[in-house]
């Protein structure tokens, strides 16, 4: 794809892995590799497993492969590449407190690499609140584009943040509101500068950042506040929309020309869906002979 493309105009990829997630797919040689390594490696803690690891070097392969394209385009040194996470790890996340389906910091603080050479300085950490609503402000403003949007942004303009012209200038995290009961998005959270509200659990952040020391009891004004800022926003939510349910069952998803020419190992799943045409025949077949056998 790269290889093909104008180089004199501009473009813009969003690749999502699916790497760091499960189902872990890796090639059979790189999971031996690290089946071996972990052999050697009984008793000093190793957590992951061989087929985790053997997809994270995939992810990391394919990532370099892409760079590697972008090089050879000639357009690295001019091209912004922005990688991060949508959640924490599946389990325990240290020094942060629980991952994955969590509002602790285990759960929702990732990290966030951005590369561009001449623009972004090298080896530099910062540390300022940053919500992934703000990476499409910052980059719409970045690309010439206007901020003066029809519907409000939740986002900020942060590139001076990433440069580390300025510190941030967000304040507030919104991580979840209450839900109704359902867990697998988290407790209701919110966090404002250093102080964050987990449920009914008050915490510095800034000086407890595993959020083991609750302090809901000890500042009773902070957990009040963080505590309207919740129901204030939970009364300007609009209703939410109503979508179709998903069928229940499988759906020709790869396209008509797919279809129409699959490859090998796509023919026998598609021949097994209700509406394939070798499974309408089959039907006919056995509706025709059922018929005649009535008769």
């Amino acid at each position: 794809m790269m290889a093909a493309r104008n180089s004199d105009r501009p473009f813009f990829y969003y690749v999502a892995f699916n790497a760091m997630h499960s189902p872990y797919d890796a090639s059979s040689e790189l999971v031996a590799k690290y089946r071996k390594q972990a052999v050697a490696a009984t008793g000093a803690g190793q957590k992951a497993s061989a087929q985790e690891l053997a997809t994270l070097e995939s992810l990391d392969t394919a990532i370099g492969k892409m760079i590697a394209a972008m090089k050879a385009k000639g357009v690295l040194e001019n091209t912004l590449i922005i990688f991060f996470n949508d959640n924490g790890g599946a389990n325990e996340n240290p020094p942060f407190r629980n991952g994955k389906g969590s509002t602790y910091e285990g759960g929702v603080r990732v990290p966030c690499i951005i590369h561009w050479p001449g623009h972004v300085p090298a080896d530099k950490s910062v540390d300022g609140m940053v919500h992934v609503t703000d990476l499409y402000p910052t980059l719409l403003k970045l690309a010439g584009g206007s901020l003066d949007q029809p519907l409000p942004l939740d986002g900020m303009d942060m590139w001076d943040v990433f440069t580390g012209a300025k510190p941030s200038p967000r304040m507030e995290v919104v991580h979840n509101l209450p839900n109704g009961g359902k867990a697998e998005m988290g407790e209701m959270s919110i966090c404002q500068g250093s102080w964050k509200l987990v449920g009914k659990e008050l915490y510095d952040i800034a000086n407890d950042p595993g959020e083991k020391i609750d302090l809901a009891v000890k500042h009773p004004d902070i957990y009040k506040k963080l505590n309207a800022r919740i129901q204030q926003l939970v009364a300007e939510r609009r209703p939410p929309e109503k979508h179709l349910p998903i069928p229940d069952k499988p759906l020709l998803v790869f396209g008509e020309k797919e279809n129409a020419h699959p490859l090998a190992w796509l023919q026998p799943y598609l021949d097994s869906l209700p509406e394939s045409p070798k499974s309408k025949k089959q039907q006919n077949k056995l509706d025709s002979t059922d018929a005649v056998n009535r008769t």
